[in-house]
């Protein structure tokens, strides 16, 4: 019996590395549910074969004929995922007294373990198919990172934006389980950029920025501009009319003196939405405590057009007609900008600043490609190209 209690776990390789515990097919369905979530989400039409990704994203793959696949595959012995659930379950009711989404007991727990470039993150499972808890176990220099996340969850507990840090088991890093999907992107065109909507999660998503911007504000100036902003001030092969409009703003922002905690990667497959609303943000391991007010809305909603091109057709080219077709016609940049204002006022930045911020947020993503020795110098090009739209709105 205990031979068959350890060989409990399949095991995948390339191209989609994984652990799958099988008592119940709680996992495997999970995973299959992240394997379409990366075929959607991780801009195939950038990629080679990148139309055929594109097909395979926008209709992604059975999930539950994957998850039968799955159990047909052989199974093998995971002792150290074995030794961390045990742990997990004599260290319960500490976790359940932390967290109302616990049950009080714990019931019969599996895991699914994915190696990460942080280490291994493990979803562990009760009699339910949503996660009751996500383990991230350092590996390498992983521990900074996991230990930003869990200050970040920390410091953001009382605006209810995100799951709640739970502690330790061992040397791993706890956190509740959140219910719910990455909001689903719409395949992009230009000609639909123009008629892009306001989807309802983003209502959500502002109101939960907001209220982290009023629970996490400092008397601090924030420090995720300044470099960046100074490198394109410095660069000819900017256009002189965005230069002079980015260095008008960077005046006047250089007076300010709030910051707020920023998730930093608040792309669509790190907010969870359920029934149509969100249920929270994950994956703060790039969290600034120190980061400008707004930043991310205007964050999210570029990374929502780029995602939605790279449904379709990916090219420098798409990229600017798409992001100029949503910036000035749709009504959904339209409402993300007055929902990134709405955020920068929940951290009392002054109303005369926020077309600043704006340009500085544009600013500050052209800065950091031209920063970075290794990035593309087309995607810095179509950077400039945005922050020229921008400059001109």
């Amino acid at each position: 019996m205990k031979a068959t209690r350890e060989a409990r776990y399949v095991q995948l390789g390339s191209p989609w590395p994984a652990t799958i515990g099988m008592p119940t097919e709680h996992a495997a369905r999970f995973l299959a549910a992240i394997l379409n979530q990366t075929l959607r989400h991780q801009l195939p039409a950038g990629h080679r074969f990148g139309r055929l990704r594109a097909l395979a994203g926008r209709r992604g793959v059975p999930e539950r004929t994957l998850t039968g696949l799955i159990a047909l595959l052989p199974r093998r012995a995971r002792g150290d995922l074995d030794q961390l659930l045990d742990r997990t379950a004599a260290g319960w009711r500490a976790l359940a007294a932390r967290s109302s989404r616990l049950p009080p007991d714990p019931p019969p727990l599996t895991a699914l373990a994915l190696p990460r470039s942080m280490g291994l993150m493990v979803f562990v499972f009760g009699s339910a198919p949503s996660p009751l808890l996500v383990l991230k176990v350092p590996g390498g220099s992983g521990a900074d990172g996991i230990d930003r996340e869990v200050r970040a969850l920390t410091r953001a507990e009382q605006a209810r934006v995100a799951p709640l840090a739970l502690g330790r088991i061992g040397e791993a890093r706890v956190q509740e389980g959140l219910a719910g999907a990455p909001i689903p992107v719409q395949p992009l065109t230009p000609e639909r950029a123009r008629r892009l909507g306001w989807p309802e999660p983003f209502t959500d998503l502002t109101d939960a920025l907001a209220r982290l911007a009023e629970v996490t504000v400092r008397r601090v100036p924030p420090d995720d501009v300044g470099a960046s902003i100074q490198r394109v001030l410095e660069d000819r092969s900017v256009e002189e009319r965005s230069r002079r409009l980015l260095a008008a703003a960077w005046r006047d922002l250089a007076r300010l003196d709030v910051s707020v905690l920023c998730h930093g990667d608040p792309k669509p497959q790190n907010w969870l939405v359920a029934g149509g609303r969100l249920q929270g943000i994950v994956d703060w391991e790039l969290a600034r405590s120190r980061g400008t007010p707004g930043f991310d809305v205007w964050h999210a909603m570029l990374d929502y057009v780029e995602f939605g091109v790279g449904l379709v057709r990916w090219s420098a080219d798409q990229r600017v007609r798409c992001f100029e077709a949503a910036w000035t016609a749709s009504r959904f940049c339209t409402d993300a900008r007055r929902a990134a204002r709405t955020v920068a006022r929940a951290a009392g930045v002054p109303e005369a600043r926020l077309d600043a911020l704006e340009l500085a947020f544009f600013g500050r993503r052209l800065g950091r490609r031209l920063l970075t020795a290794s990035a593309d110098t087309a995607d810095a090009a179509v950077a400039a190209r945005m922050l020229q739209i921008a400059c001109a709105s």
